[in-house]
């Protein structure tokens, strides 16, 4: 996650990540998930402990078939 910016050209390694720089730009944000396996869990808070959800990301992966997002 390190090395990506997030572009298709520079892609970050986790939906996290991708959740973690999405904050810093206005909504509406959509992250775009290409083909893999993600195990992890994805916080979308506003704010760490907040009951406020961030209810401005969507996340879309390129189809249903090659995109599987499982909580670690």
């Amino acid at each position: 996650d390190d090395d990506g910016d997030g572009s298709l050209g520079s892609p970050l390694a986790s939906v996290q990540a991708a959740v973690n720089l999405s904050r810093e730009v206005d909504s509406p944000k959509t992250i775009f998930v290409g083909p893999g396996n993600y195990a992890e869990n994805v916080e979308t808070w506003t704010i760490t402990g907040s009951d406020t959800p961030d209810d401005g990301i969507a996340i879309l992966g390129c189809s249903a078939d090659e995109v599987t997002l499982e909580a670690s």
